[in-house]
């Protein structure tokens, strides 16, 4: 009879010795996952970090393109006032030259004409 009572004992003890085997593999899985929750929690927190240095980097270069842009615009837009300021002036002096070969023409014929009338008066 003591065989049959110390059987039910020993299976209790195995029970137990299982349970408390589970139970330790239980913690040690809770453990890993919570050094893992860790570890993945410093990565978001270092790559979180990355993001916003790189947006604040991301700001400024967005800023000097903006200004470099705007600059660039007022270069054209004075180069463009420059260049029909030139094609005026460049108006201006063409006219200029035209007047300035009629005149010559017309001075020329009145030459020929006057030495016309000089080579008749002699």
């Amino acid at each position: 009879m003591w065989l049959k009572s110390s059987n039910p004992n020993r299976s209790r003890n195995e029970d137990l010795e299982k349970e408390k085997t589970s139970q330790n593999r239980v913690e040690r899985n809770a453990e890993q996952v919570a050094e893992r929750l860790g570890v993945a929690q410093e990565e978001t927190r270092r790559l979180t970090g990355a993001l916003q240095g790189k947006e604040k980097e991301q700001r400024q270069l967005d800023s000097a393109l903006e200004k470099a842009q705007l600059e660039i615009e007022k270069l054209k837009e004075n180069d463009a006032v420059d260049l029909q300021k030139a094609r005026e002036h460049n108006q201006r002096l063409d006219e200029e030259i035209l007047a300035l070969r009629n005149r010559v023409r017309s001075l020329d014929s009145e030459k020929k004409m006057l030495g016309e009338v000089v080579s008749c008066l002699i």
